[in-house]
């Protein structure tokens, strides 16, 4: 061996040493892996990790979902957006900026099918304002290369921005003076080439006249919204009475179609379709995901009813009056709430002065970003305000109706909570949202014991209305009202035989969900990583596939809802060679 080796050699050992030893802060090592079952008690070291996991299954389910064609023909789209086409809160000024401050940002596109000979991509949003329908332009981006068919919400890197109504090159976020609703048109342009244009001349008129000048193909995407905005309007969007008709009662839940409502003498039957929320297709508001402490349950679709009263009988003082078991409300897109505690004793009632930290489901880690999770009948429910529906819920509208007929609206919610996991409610996305009446936020008219807001100060009079918080009791603390919630709550069915979850372990982190192919179906996948007591090694992905049996198929029965669940410890096993398989039946 010459010199000139050796010293390559030695100048090669040192660099890779630097390389192993140092983090993301540059020469700071890295701390040490958590041992096999040790309780991590900061998760927020561990949290950011799974961001540098890649699932190697999800990769596979994903893409083959994009090879089967869904739908032909050019269109314009957006994860964020839900299906009653709502322009989500998130994209308006009173949502947050990149600074966290009140702005709002552009929002997440993806574009499909593009015509073959496309150089370019124009993308613009406007209103039409007033009685004359004036344009009003919000946004004006321009090109865009046509290899850019996703465009992240608040972009600032891909494409052109030309100059919306304020005359700048930026977005210009909706922000309507009074609480009516507008469409927002976003229209797509396919182009032969780049556009020769300057961002002082790239005007909403100058750009669409062009665009349509050469134009291989166009497409629209309509939107709607109303802003209610807390911090000029406070008591607009404040309920004046309380609904007490089957008309009146039926309002909110026809925003969402998801529900079917029908009255007999003083009760409201509330059909749900399928007991999931309503939820668009961001990481944000995927189900389950966030939780840190798993009872081994996933959402499963499940036709229920709930009655709730039509005129409440309201009492005259906050009682202990909450079974902690069953469900205490149903929201307006069909979806059950039950009481923030955990029951330790069969028939348990929630008192009123009673600490319940050490059984609280939020600071114990086993809800969801949205607040919620799938329980022991693998139906979803929330045990903290469901302030995913936020992003496009009229806040003048309850959020969902408890089991003594007292509405509850959206108050505050979101962020972190104190003592509570790392979990991040709402992503972020509401901790600037505070719709609670001007009275309750001065002290003079405060929320009481049951988190009910009386109306006019008169009591019974007027009634009551119960609003969300961000501390506990996060929806209600007690009902103001006659409640029987046996008779108003569905009672899911049983499974055959008890589910297997030991084959992972509770102590897990969920961190993503999504619909994807397996051996030519479409399945539901359900991602982890571990956390302490957990099977899944340090460093792999865990993961649960779940779909129902169809006709045919081998324990397939009319007369049950069956389903098949596989279980594997390792996402990069993408033929589910060691899965742990099992078919139930309820």
């Amino acid at each position: 061996m010459n010199k000139l080796t050796f010293l390559y050699i030695i100048i090669l050992g040192v660099f890779t040493l630097v390389l192993t030893s140092c983090g993301k802060g540059g020469t700071k090592p890295l701390p040490p892996p958590p041992k096999k079952g040790e309780i991590v008690q900061n998760t927020k070291k561990i949290i950011p990790n799974h961001k540098n996991l890649v699932s190697l299954t999800k990769k596979t389910a994903t893409q083959s979902m994009v090879d089967v064609p869904i739908s032909s023909g050019f269109t314009l789209s957006s994860p964020a957006v839900k299906t009653n086409k709502v322009l989500p809160f998130s994209y308006t000024c009173d949502g947050l900026g990149k600074d966290g401050e009140r702005g709002g940002i552009s929002p997440e596109l993806t574009i499909s099918n593009a015509p073959e000979e496309t150089i370019s991509f124009v993308v613009t949003m406007h209103v039409l304002k007033g009685r004359e329908k004036m344009i009003e332009s919000n946004w004006v981006l321009y090109n865009i290369p046509k290899s850019n068919t996703s465009i992240p919400k608040g972009n600032t890197e891909i494409g052109t921005l030309g100059l919306s109504e304020l005359g700048e090159n930026s977005y210009f976020a909706p922000c309507s003076k009074d609480p009516i609703r507008n469409s927002y048109k976003l229209t797509l342009y396919a182009l032969p080439k780049m556009l020769d244009l300057t961002q002082t001349d790239a005007s909403f008129e100058t750009v669409t006249s062009k665009a349509k000048e050469i134009q291989l193909g166009i497409t629209t995407l309509d939107l709607t919204n109303v802003r209610y905005n807390p911090k000029s309007d406070e008591d607009k969007q404040v309920s004046k009475s309380v609904p007490v008709t089957c008309e009146e009662k039926s309002i909110a839940f026809k925003s969402y179609g998801t529900t079917t409502i029908s009255c007999d003498g003083n009760m409201m039957t509330v059909t749900s379709k399928t007991g999931l929320p309503v939820r668009s297709e961001l990481d944000g508001d995927k189900p389950n995901v966030g939780i840190e402490s798993w009872i081994g349950r996933v959402p499963i679709p499940h036709e229920t009813q709930w009655k709730v009263p039509l005129n409440p009988q309201y009492l005259t003082v906050p009682e202990d009056n909450i079974l902690i078991h069953y469900p205490i409300g149903v929201t307006v897109d069909g979806v059950p709430l039950l009481h923030y505690a955990k029951e330790s004793s069969e028939g348990e009632v929630a008192e009123l002065k009673t600490d319940y930290s050490d059984r609280d489901t939020v600071l114990l880690g086993e809800i969801d970003q949205c607040g919620g999770h799938a329980g022991n009948g693998d139906d979803y429910h929330y045990h903290y305000a469901p302030l995913c529906m936020m992003d496009t819920h009229n806040p003048s509208h309850p959020l969902a109706y408890m089991f003594d007929g007292i509405p509850l609206y959206f108050g505050t919610a979101g962020g972190t909570v104190e003592g509570s996991t790392s979990t991040h409610y709402g992503s972020g996305r509401y901790t600037n949202l505070d719709f609670l009446p001007s009275d309750v936020k001065s002290g003079s008219n405060p929320l009481d014991e049951c988190n009910a807001y009386d109306l006019n100060g008169d009591g019974s009079e007027s009634g009551y209305v119960y609003y969300t918080t961000k501390d506990r009791p996060y929806t209600i603390g007690c009902f103001r009202g006659k409640a029987n919630q046996e008779e108003s709550s569905y009672h899911y069915p049983r499974w055959d035989e008890k589910r297997n979850l030991s084959w992972s372990g509770s102590g897990v982190i969920l961190t993503d969900f999504y619909d994807g192919q397996f051996e030519g179906k479409t399945w539901k996948f359900l991602e982890m990583i571990p956390k302490d007591r957990s099977r899944i090694q340090d460093g792999k992905i865990g993961l649960v596939l779940f779909r129902q049996l169809s006709p045919g198929e081998d324990r397939y029965s009319s007369t049950s809802s069956c389903w098949v669940f596989r279980y594997r410890l390792d996402s990069s096993n993408i033929t589910g060679s060691d899965d742990t398989i099992e078919t139930q039946c309820r």
